[in-house]
């Protein structure tokens, strides 16, 4: 059976972390030298019992040392730094991948896709927090802006917005609003859905993705011959591992978010649930209410 008590190195390293900043420095000097003085004997004493002992020391103080090092190298590690860590992707890698496709596209024959913005910018930083807000401008609406939130703490990632869904009055509200949490395992029952049936792509490619989608609705708004109601969707994923200190997993989620977005409110823009009257189309655009 194993234990999960710390052993070894990492026990002796947990403990150095506690302990105050003069005794890391003490342990830290005493480590030092006795590893040298450990070499010293290794390399120029002549004597046989003493080159054993300096064998048995190097043992012992070479872990003791990698240890010292590690807790020196935790103590540093503050907040601040890791903040630093979390604005620097945010507010540069994101807003970054998110402006390289927010341009003219030209079609290349390989996909009618056209990313729906034109230009993104930053409207709320961070300031020290987990996340920050960006504003897309749509390309076939100008005076209209979109604005979609992300968020990471280390460990998680997250892309989330909130849209508006105008629905005829003969949709159920009651069966179709309901709050859902979508994963691979029941992914298969949102093609019977009223609502996100059509936001099949961005859910679908979402969850083989290994993203959680979870929808709100907010509260309907009933009018004469439709109803209006939010709906706040957001992708989140859990990771293993501190992604922020690998720059190939910052490039990968930052290009998710650019193209999970895109997707999100291509789709919307095509719905039955585009609320024409607060976002009304050029004329040369075609439309499913139309």
């Amino acid at each position: 059976m194993e234990s999960n008590q710390p052993s070894g190195a990492n026990g002796i390293k947990d403990a150095i972390v506690t302990l105050p900043a003069w005794g890391i420095f003490l342990i830290g000097l005493l480590c030092i030298s006795s590893l040298l003085t450990a070499l010293w004997l290794l390399a120029f004493s002549k004597e046989d019992n003493l080159k054993g002992n300096a064998i048995q020391l190097l043992i012992v103080l070479i872990p003791l040392t990698s240890a010292v090092i590690a807790a020196i190298a935790i103590r540093r590690t503050s907040t601040r730094q890791i903040d630093r860590l979390v604005t620097g992707f945010l507010e540069e890698t994101v807003l970054e991948r998110f402006k390289s496709w927010a341009h003219p596209l030209q079609r290349n024959g390989l996909s009618d896709f056209i990313y729906p913005f034109s230009d993104v910018k930053l409207v709320s930083p961070t300031q020290n927090r987990s996340y920050a807000y960006f504003s897309f401008r749509w390309r076939e609406m100008p005076q209209h802006e979109a604005i979609v939130g992300i968020k990471t703490n280390v460990f998680n990632f997250e892309i989330f917005a909130r849209i508006s869904i105008e629905t005829p009055n003969t949709i159920n509200i009651n069966s179709a609003h309901e709050n859902i949490l979508i994963t691979k395992e029941n992914i298969s029952t949102i093609s019977n859905h009223p609502i996100l049936s059509q936001f099949i792509g961005i859910i679908q490619g979402s969850a083989s993705e290994g993203y959680e989608i979870k929808i709100e609705f907010g509260k309907p708004e009933i009018k004469e011959q439709c109803t209006n109601i939010s709906m706040h969707i957001s992708l989140r994923q859990k990771l293993r591992e501190n992604f922020l200190a690998s720059p190939f997993l910052k490039r990968y989620f930052a290009e998710d978010a650019a193209i999970a977005i895109g997707v999100l409110f291509s789709e919307w823009q095509k719905s039955s649930f585009w609320p024409k009257s607060t976002y009304p189309l050029p004329s040369n655009v075609e439309h499913p209410n139309e």
